[in-house]
């Protein structure tokens, strides 16, 4: 039974009633339970299912009672909490009234500390559209009150309501709510639906990794030739295209461990400045085109290396990352993966020696990432929230990746003085300078780690590296100068040393 709220003398309504989800909270809370869900169980979706047969109230209290998302770091609308403020100032009580389960809303109403009442859904009423109006007008004892909601299931509240607060509100919804005698309109200050949130939702600047697809024609000097390079950029597209699907599904699996991390916090979905609803939607688009792109541009033993490859990046996502050492393992063996997949895409065979070293130069670089996590780790955590990892693996974490790394280079060493290197180049002892200019690069990138200064994955802080532009073009000056004796490029298979 609600609450009456007491008219308050002199206010222009007698209380402000909002709305949690996309209102209060730039998220939707159910649907966050649903992905919670079936990150823990997920073969819970059977038991959706029938639930969704007896009912939404029913739905929802049989989920609410198995997962909830942290309600205290859902990205709350500043605006609206001010607005809130405002209201409060003027002695104005506040209801929170949504359609959530009442387990949510009450835990969001005890950590803002903000309302005198929760109206929500329970086991028996799904307290949306008609039925939340009536609950509104019981706890206001049918005295005019202020609505603070987002979307069209909200009209017949607003139509009802002394003042219609919209947040965010399509041209659309202006049109239907024009003739509202008192309407106020809250804007957010972060921007949504922008193109560069779009550009970091799909997190097109991580598909720079999928150019590790071109490397078996470079080393073999089969880059210029055309059939050769346009199935790469084929094969670049689809794993670009399938990785953007997974960095979502991802994001969205990694939610609540993403806002309580000092930079992921920011991240699209993390901070609702890209709706879950979107994520959903482009989850299986990206995912289709990606393989399509597979299956009829290219060979179809690149379709079974893609196959793997969202295998291994779906393991991950649920469950691998959990896992110590083995998460940084399969981190170092997608990008090896991404090495294997540009060499069928194109017929070539890779040597043993450059697998090998591109497995310990990313696992150096995966540890790499790890470790900066647990610096920047903040002081009243003990673990990376999401992750296997303590504070006190800092040091192991530090020496295994420097080590790994350390070892790269010593096979790429032995992979430069093998025989196919010296048939391949005409003068191959100049690739030797390649050598400091690695052990550079990867030192100063340690180095930077160490000082709590790498902010970002290793690959993104490198895409805006001054100083990693510059090793790369020594590095290729390097092979064009070893390779000046060669004449034309010729046509020559990667094989075993």
């Amino acid at each position: 039974m609600a609450k009456k709220i007491p008219q308050k003398e002199g206010a222009d309504y007698s209380a402000l009633v909002v709305d949690l989800d996309n209102t209060l909270v730039a998220t939707d809370t159910l649907v966050e339970s649903i992905i919670l869900s079936l990150k823990s169980q997920p073969f819970s979706i059977f038991l959706m299912l029938l639930w969704l047969f007896k009912g939404k109230a029913f739905f929802k209290n049989q989920l609410a009672q198995r997962a909830c998302p942290n309600t205290a770091f859902l990205p709350y609308r500043q605006e609206v909490l001010e607005y809130i403020g405002k209201a409060k100032e003027r002695g104005i009580p506040v209801i929170l009234a949504t359609a959530s389960h009442q387990r949510i809303a009450k835990s969001v109403a005890g950590h803002l500390g903000l309302f005198s009442d929760v109206l929500a859904s329970n086991a028996e009423t799904n307290l949306s559209g008609r039925r939340k109006l009536k609950a509104i007008l019981a706890s206001t004892g049918g005295r005019p009150f202020a609505y603070v909601g987002d979307c069209f299931k909200d009209i017949p509240i607003w139509e009802a309501a002394g003042q219609a607060v919209l947040v965010d509100p399509s041209a659309t919804l202006l049109q239907r709510l024009k003739g509202h005698p008192k309407m106020d309109i809250i804007r957010s200050k972060q921007r949504h639906n922008t193109l560069r949130t779009w550009v970091k939702a799909l997190r097109l600047h991580q598909w720079a990794k999928n150019f590790l697809v071109f490397i078996p024609a470079i080393m073999a000097h089969q880059i210029v030739e055309p059939a050769i390079f346009f199935h790469l950029v084929f094969a670049f597209l689809s794993l670009s295209l399938s990785a953007s699907s997974v960095y979502l599904l991802n994001d969205l699996l990694d939610l609540e461990a993403d806002r309580q991390h000092s930079q992921k916090k920011y991240r699209p979905l993390a901070s609702g400045t890209f709706s879950i609803s979107k994520a959903l939607v482009l989850i299986p688009i990206f995912l289709i085109a990606g393989i399509w792109l597979a299956l009829f541009g290219l060979p179809l033993p690149f379709f079974f290396s893609l196959f793997i490859y969202l295998l291994l990046t779906s393991l991950y996502s649920f469950f691998l990352k959990q896992k110590i050492i083995i998460d940084v393992i399969v981190l170092a063996s997608l990008y090896t993966l991404r090495v294997i997949a540009g060499a069928i895409a194109v017929n070539i065979l890779v040597s043993s020696w450059l697998l090998a070293f591109s497995m310990f130069f990313f696992l150096s670089l995966a540890l790499m990432k790890r470790y900066s996590e647990l610096l920047m780790m903040p002081d009243s955590l003990e673990q990376i929230p999401g992750r296997g990892y303590v504070r006190f693996d800092s040091e192991t974490t530090l020496a295994s990746g420097i080590a790994s790394g350390q070892l790269s280079l010593l096979v790429f060493a032995l992979f430069m003085n093998g025989e196919h290197m010296q048939n391949l180049y005409g003068m191959p002892q100049l690739l030797w300078f390649v050598l400091p200019v690695l052990f550079y690069w990867l030192t100063r990138m340690w180095m930077i780690a160490h000082r709590g200064e790498m902010t970002e994955d290793p690959i993104v802080f490198t895409i805006k590296d001054p100083a990693s532009y510059v090793a790369l073009v020594i590095i290729i000056l390097i092979i064009i100068a070893a390779s000046q004796h060669m004449g034309p490029f010729i046509s020559v298979r990667f094989l075993e040393p």
